[in-house]
C-alpha cells in the first residue's frame, strides 16, 4: 500500500479540477471530484482524489491565523506576496519532492541490492564448490581407511 499511495501523489490533476483549485473555486471542485469519484476512474486517480480533500483542511483565514500563531504580525497580504512568490510549497510540490526522494532511495536501494544478490550468489557458488570438495576429500579418506582396515 505505500508504493501505491506515494505512486498516486505524483499522478496529474485533471484540468478541470486544477481550474477550479487555482480560481480558488474549492467547494466546486470538492463537488467535482466527488463527481468524477462516483463513475470509472485510473485506480491511483481514484486515490489521489479520494485523498486530495483532506489535503486542503485550512482556508486561507485559518492558514494566515496559522502562521500568527508564530510571527504575531503576519498579514493576509503577506500570505499573498508568499503564494504569488512560489514561497509556499503547494501540496502537490511536496508530493512530488517526496516521490522523488522516495524514487531516488528506492533505486539506491535496489543497486545496492543488486550488488549484494551478486556478493551472495558468489558466495554460493563459493560454499557449494567447498562442500563437494570436503566430499571429495571424505570420500577418499573413507576408501583409504576401506582398504587399510
Amino acid at each position: 500500500m505505500p508504493d501505491t499511495f506515494l505512486q498516486s501523489l505524483s499522478c496529474p490533476l485533471p484540468e478541470d479540477i486544477a481550474h477550479l483549485k487555482g480560481a480558488g473555486e474549492y467547494e466546486l471542485a470538492l463537488r467535482l471530484i466527488d463527481r468524477r469519484l462516483a463513475g470509472q476512474l485510473p485506480a491511483m486517480l481514484r486515490l489521489f482524489l479520494q485523498r486530495l480533500p483532506r489535503a486542503y483542511t485550512l482556508t486561507e483565514a485559518d492558514a494566515v491565523a496559522e502562521m500568527r500563531r508564530s510571527v504575531p504580525d503576519f498579514t493576509a497580504q503577506e500570505w499573498q506576496e508568499y503564494l504569488l512568490d512560489g514561497k509556499l510549497e503547494s501540496t502537490e510540490k511536496t508530493a512530488k519532492t517526496a516521490q522523488s526522494a522516495y524514487t531516488d532511495k528506492a533505486d539506491r536501494l535496489n543497486a545496492g541490492t543488486d550488488g549484494l544478490l551478486s556478493a551472495l550468489s558468489q558466495l554460493q557458488r563459493a560454499l557449494g564448490d567447498m562442500t563437494r570438495s570436503v566430499q571429495a576429500a571424505g570420500d577418499a579418506l573413507g576408501e583409504k581407511a576401506d582398504k587399510e582396515g
